[in-house]
Parts: C-alpha cells; sequence; structure tokens
C-alpha cells in the first residue's frame, strides 16, 4: 500500500463566523481554497462587536495567545492573516496583540477594507504602520486601486492584488441566468439592497431614491417598483429609523425588509429575483460580497464612487457608478436599468464579469501561485517560535 503525502501545513488568522459578515464569510472561503492544497490550521480572531471595552481586550489577548499557541506548534509554517486593521485603534490593537508573535515568520496579510492607506496617513499609526509593513513578506489587497492607494508606503513587490471568492452555494447555474437575462426585467421592477443595516451602508439615501422615483417619471410612465431590503439591524435604534424613514416618505406599499438572510440559497434566489442591487455605501468598502453574489446572478448594479466598488463592476460596463449620499442620482441610475434594453445588456456583462475576475478558479489560481512563490524564496529569515510569552 502506497502511503499518500501529507500536504504541507498553513497557518490561517482571521475572523470566522459566527457572526456571519462580509470579512468573515470571506475568511471562511479562503480556508477552503487553501485546504485543497494545505493542511490550514486556523485561528479565530472574531470578537462581537458590543461586547464591552474591558471585555475586548481581555478577548484580544486571548486571541493573541491562541496565535502563539499554534506558531509554537507549526514552526515552519507560513501565515495568511486576513484580520489586519485599518484603524488607528486596531492598528495598536494588532500591534500589542497579534504582531509579537509574527516574527520571524512567513506572513502574507489580507487587506479586507477599503481605507487601509488611512493607517500610513495618520500620525497615531503612520510610523508604526510602516514597521510593521517590514514585518510581513506580502499584502494582498483585494482590488488595483486600494493597493495603488499604498505604493508610496509598500514595495511593489511586496503588493498583491486577488480578490474574494465565493461559495458554490451562492452561485447561481449560467442556465438559470441566462434564463432570467432572456425573460428581460420584472414587473413590477423589483431593486434589492442586502447588507448590514448600518446607516453608512446608504440604506437611507435608496428610500429617498425611491420617494423620488414614486414623485417623478418612474410613476408617470406606469413603471411600477418594489423595494426589497435584506439585512441584519444593528440595533432596535436603527429598526426604528427605517419604519419612520418608510412611514415618512410614504413608501409602505412598496417597501419589503426581509431580515437578515443567513441561508446561502436564499441569497442566490434573492439576487437571482432582483432587477437590479443597489448598494451607495460610503465607507469605502474594499469588496462587498453582495456585489459578487449580484453579478454571479446577472444582475446589475448600482453603487457608489468609493472604495473598490466602481472597479468590480467595471465602471457602467455591469451596472453605474453614482456619488455618494445623492439619491437623485440613484434613483437616475435605477430608471436608467428600467430600460429593457441597457438593462439586458448590463445583466450580461455582469455575469461575464464575474466569470472573467471572480471566478473560483482565477482566485485559485492566484493564491497558489503566490504561495507557490513564497515557498520557493530562500531568503526568509529562520522561524523566532513564539514570540513573547
Amino acid at each position: 500500500m502506497i502511503k499518500q503525502a501529507s500536504r504541507p501545513e498553513l497557518v490561517l488568522i482571521g475572523r470566522f463566523p459566527p457572526p456571519a459578515d462580509g470579512q468573515s464569510l470571506a475568511t471562511m472561503r479562503l480556508k477552503e481554497l487553501l485546504e485543497e492544497r494545505y493542511d490550514v490550521k486556523t485561528v479565530n480572531t472574531m470578537v462581537e462587536a458590543n461586547r464591552p471595552w474591558w471585555q475586548k481586550i481581555s478577548l484580544y489577548r486571548g486571541a493573541g495567545y491562541r496565535v502563539r499557541d499554534v506558531l509554537r506548534a507549526f514552526p515552519a509554517a507560513p501565515v495568511v492573516w486576513t484580520s489586519i486593521s485599518p484603524h488607528n485603534s486596531g492598528h495598536w490593537r494588532d500591534r500589542l496583540t497579534l504582531l509579537p508573535y509574527l516574527k520571524g515568520r512567513t506572513v502574507t496579510a489580507v487587506v479586507h477594507w477599503g481605507m487601509f492607506s488611512n493607517v500610513f496617513s495618520s500620525p497615531l499609526t503612520k510610523g508604526s504602520a510602516r514597521k510593521m509593513i517590514k514585518q510581513l513578506s506580502r499584502v494582498v489587497f483585494t482590488a488595483e486601486n486600494l493597493s495603488n492607494e499604498c505604493a508610496a508606503d509598500i514595495d511593489v513587490v511586496k503588493r498583491i492584488t486577488i480578490p474574494n471568492g465565493l461559495d458554490g452555494a451562492v452561485i447561481p447555474p449560467a442556465e438559470d441566468v441566462q434564463e432570467r437575462i432572456d425573460k428581460g426585467p420584472s414587473r413590477p421592477f423589483r431593486v434589492l439592497f442586502l447588507s448590514n443595516m448600518f446607516i453608512e451602508k446608504g440604506w437611507e439615501d435608496v428610500l429617498e431614491a425611491a420617494a423620488i422615483m414614486r414623485r417623478g417619471s418612474a410613476r408617470k410612465s406606469g413603471l411600477a417598483m418594489t423595494m426589497v431590503f435584506a439585512g441584519a439591524w444593528p440595533s432596535a435604534t436603527i429598526e426604528y429609523r427605517f419604519t419612520s424613514q418608510v412611514e415618512r416618505l410614504q413608501l409602505q406599499d412598496s417597501v419589503i425588509h426581509l431580515g437578515a438572510l443567513r441561508d446561502r440559497r436564499q441569497i442566490r434566489d434573492n439576487q437571482l429575483k432582483a432587477d437590479v442591487f443597489v448598494l451607495p455605501s460610503w465607507l469605502g468598502e474594499a469588496q462587498p460580497l453582495s456585489i459578487l453574489e449580484a453579478m454571479a446572478a446577472g444582475t446589475p448594479c448600482i453603487v457608489s464612487d468609493a472604495g473598490a466598488m466602481p472597479d468590480m463592476i467595471g465602471g457602467d460596463e455591469a451596472g453605474r457608478v453614482v456619488p455618494v449620499k445623492d439619491p437623485a442620482a440613484i434613483a437616475e441610475a435605477i430608471t436608467t436599468m428600467m430600460d429593457p434594453e441597457e438593462w439586458g445588456k448590463c445583466a450580461l456583462a455582469a455575469r461575464e464579469r464575474f466569470e472573467s475576475h471572480y471566478n473560483n478558479d482565477v482566485i485559485r489560481e492566484k493564491w497558489m501561485a503566490l504561495l507557490e512563490s513564497i515557498d520557493q524564496e530562500k531568503t526568509v529569515i529562520e522561524p523566532r517560535v513564539g514570540g513573547p510569552s
């Protein structure tokens, strides 16, 4: 009997579900991709946002100790770290709780934020951030423009662009997508906003856009519209604010809120039923998975001109890009998408762009090429096991 060769080990540090959000789901999907070649050892750094600050300190220290213990157990394994922070407080948390244990290791950091360049401009972090970058082997960005924003502070050799991937449960078969494209936009026209219901994600602007359309040309032309919102409420206060806005704008008959969608097939089906996906966030998003899910379903996307979102949809190729906090522009973009010819062109482009840029085979190839190149480097310092105790 031939003994099968064991896979090389790799340590993956990051936030894993639950709770499920864009970053934790992307980290889980990366784990699944890497497991095709590596024996992946994980360290979960997830700390729930609603925890009191004193509990967070203890939990972050605990995450650091778990990193220390896993790295001691696997002293030769390369490290992929997906929870590196762009915020001042988060940067110092990383520096104090995780970075000490990563010294001497081959570390690839993955940036899941669109504003990572902020750590190099803030007087509170810029010096420390540059030292941190020296400790890293590579820094992976999800979009080229986000990588370029850090060009002055991260050498081009260290900057790599690899987008996030999607799990198969949210990717509709090509024949289902083609069938819905052949049918054309539905009536009433169905607009989908799918995200956690933070105000910064822009749901208020979507409601205002619906009110503008109700008063304007869309109503006069007889084109009815349904606005579907899906996502978890950050608080009861935000839920009340949403309900109050719907009532104030008199949109009760056209707005639906589905709550948080946990089932991945539900997400797929809602993206497939939508005529347009809207995410006018002003958070400087790196790569929202909901946009990838929409493009996989052949759904045109309307996104704000912030972060990597315009590049994700190829500008007006797979939808429309609108200014931040501009409900009138959102209304105009939705109205444009109601034209069957324009909608069909953008719907086809959305699925084609997903296949060419965000297909899991493409992403897997990029990750394997990166890790193979790191494996072949012979100039890495021998690991100093464990860091401080």
